[in-house]
């Protein structure tokens, strides 16, 4: 949650930002930033023909990877809050 804020705040140029509301609203963003980040970090050293290619694979299978991680998200909330009742 901290680093979507903190991500939010940089994004915006300051701390005023709007924050989520809800749980689902929270997992979207966690999954939104999961995918562009990981995307990011994977090329970060790669030489420059590399970097461009895995960028524009990136978004390949987006749905996919958003529908999955949605999924393994909203069911890792539930099994971490069914053992924190």
């Amino acid at each position: 949650m901290c680093y979507i804020y903190v991500k939010n705040v940089i994004d915006a140029g300051g701390h005023d930002v709007s924050w989520v509301n809800t749980m689902p609203q929270l997992i979207l963003e966690c999954v939104s930033l999961l995918l562009r980040d990981l995307d990011e970090e994977k090329a970060r050293d790669l030489p420059a023909a590399h970097r461009a290619a895995l960028l524009r694979r990136r978004n390949e299978y987006r749905d996919e990877k958003f529908q999955f991680l949605h999924y393994f998200a909203g069911t890792l909330v539930r099994v971490v809050g069914q053992y924190l009742t």
